[in-house]
């Protein structure tokens, strides 16, 4: 189930320069999966066994409407952005979120991290926008 916004999001290009980009959201939601990996058949162990694998993130952004216009030009800037200052890769952009209203504390945390947003849309049809949901590779999030 997504996370409606009830709190605030920020973006930028490193956790310095951070804008309020709430508005421009309908739902955020933070996808952090586990890989596992198979360990093949041994004399010693006759069956298959299953470790822990990597950790695989991701962040689901659907767009409110077609004026979300900041995030979608940071986002396109970011793509061809070479910048890796800051702990920053190529084209990344660093975002943070508190999921409801008020103070952050242990029960409404501050999360943030790194996204990679492979897909933009700016400009199109009227309304082109509205509703627009997006996947996008995620790295290093955790409480702040």
């Amino acid at each position: 189930m997504p996370l409606w916004v009830d709190g605030t999001i920020k973006a930028g290009l490193g956790p310095g320069s951070l804008s309020d980009v709430t508005c421009e959201f309908r739902s955020f939601r933070l996808v952090q999966s586990l890989r596992s990996v198979a360990v093949p058949i041994t004399p010693d162990s006759p069956r298959e066994e299953y470790r822990r694998g990597a950790v695989s993130q991701a962040v689901q952004v659907e767009f409110r409407n077609i004026e979300s216009r900041v995030m979608q030009m940071l986002a396109f800037n970011a793509q061809t952005n070479d910048s890796t200052a800051g702990g920053r890769k190529p084209g990344e952009i660093y975002m943070t979120f508190v999921e409801y209203d008020g103070s952050v504390s242990g029960s409404n945390p501050e999360w943030g991290g790194w996204v990679l947003p492979e897909a933009v849309s700016v400009g199109g049809a009227v309304m082109a926008l509205d509703q627009q949901t997006q996947t996008w590779r995620a790295r290093d999030w955790t409480t702040l």
